[in-house]
């Protein structure tokens, strides 16, 4: 008996391989496509939990910076200080001259006030001390008459009325003198004060005619003023070089203290109207710069003002455009990178509002106020 053998097609198992492929395939997708959703859903869930149990608000860090300002029309010499440095209470920022000075001295139809002041002295002085020779010169010849008045007083010629007129004149006389004596002590150490100041406008020097940006400039050492920083710091900017002016007002450096508490340290947050309530029960709120990044802060006012959030905040499903203003401030004994310290650096801040730390009534109180009553 001959041995039976089954011949398979090989177009219908190449279908049927293919089909095979297909089933697996389509499997994966959808164990794929379920853990997909799966993790959308549980992503879903845990955003909804958390917008239930927490509260955000948008805000900024808010650092004052010191602003060094030209507090006149000056020539700034040397810039001592790049950005980045840190400096303390009277460290050297820069050098200058104030261009009014250097006018002062180089303008050949006006002289600097002590200048006349002291030309005046010295002619006062000049004048009281011509006096003195006239004066003396009447006393000698008062003194005279008086010896020759004694004389005919001696022979009876004459009562003694003229001899105590003379006396009395010779009296006034030395007293005029010695008026004028002091007059001129007066006058010369007045102008030796004068000299001082003089000589610290550096008109003794040879270099009194160098204006800003004139070939071999240089001034004397009694021109040059210093600006000293005025507190301990980093320098953030620098506005203006060596060897330029900077009018009055305009700002030269900026420094940021190192003690945070003279740069108004302070947290501002953007409060929807229907957030607040939320804000003023919590005790403690956290402030989020990034993930690992945060620290807490507390309330210390409510309704600053209104502004409308950034554009960067903005996006079609903002329902209010126009926020109430809160500032809080950072507790204290935190660790908080220095980087975190800038001013306008955007944070989140969440508020726990499963915890009542404080009754609503008793925050409310602080924030109610009533109208007047009606006179009618």
């Amino acid at each position: 008996m001959k041995d039976f053998k089954y011949e398979q097609n090989t177009k219908e198992a190449d279908a049927l391989n293919l089909l095979k492929h297909q089933h697996k395939r389509l499997a994966k997708q959808q164990v794929l496509f379920a853990a997909i959703f799966l993790v959308s859903l549980i992503l879903i869930v845990v955003y909804v939990l958390s917008r239930s149990v927490y509260a955000y608000y948008d805000g900024y860090i808010a650092l004052e910076p010191n602003e060094i300002r030209a507090s006149d029309d000056v020539y700034i010499l040397r810039v001592y200080r790049n950005a980045g440095d840190s400096v303390q209470n009277g460290d050297t920022l820069f050098s200058y001259v104030i261009l009014n000075h250097i006018d002062a001295l180089v303008n050949i139809n006006s002289e600097p006030p002590f200048v006349a002041r002291a030309n005046n002295m010295k002619t006062q002085a000049d004048l009281a001390r011509q006096q003195i020779p006239v004066l003396r010169a009447q006393l000698q010849q008062l003194e005279l008459q008086l010896k020759s008045e004694r004389n005919d007083i001696y022979y009876g010629l004459t009562n003694n009325t003229k001899q105590n007129d003379l006396k009395a004149q010779i009296a006034e006389t030395k007293a005029k003198i010695r008026q004028a004596q002091n007059t001129v002590l007066i006058y010369l150490r007045a102008l030796s004060h004068n000299d001082k100041k003089i000589a610290r406008a550096g008109l003794y020097s040879d270099h009194v005619n160098s204006m800003p940006y004139s070939p071999h400039n240089r001034f004397s050492n009694e021109m040059i003023q210093y600006c000293c920083a005025p507190a301990a710091g980093y320098i953030t900017n620098v506005m203006f070089p060596d060897y330029s002016i900077a009018l009055k007002g305009d700002e030269v450096l900026e420094l940021k203290y190192s003690d945070f508490k003279k740069g108004n340290l302070r947290v501002m947050a953007y409060v929807q109207p229907d957030k607040v309530r939320d804000m003023l029960r919590a005790d403690s709120l956290e402030v989020i710069v990034i993930d690992k990044t945060r620290f807490h802060a507390h309330l210390v006012r409510m309704g600053l003002g209104v502004q409308k959030l950034p554009d960067y905040l903005m996006n079609n499903f903002s329902r209010d455009a126009m926020v109430i203003m809160a500032s809080l401030q950072i507790d204290t004994g935190q660790v908080i990178p220095y980087w975190v310290l800038n001013n306008n650096l955007p944070v989140k801040i969440r508020v726990n509002k499963m915890v009542r730390g404080r009754k609503l009534e008793e925050v409310e109180k602080h924030y109610k106020t009533s109208t007047p009553p009606d006179r009618n």
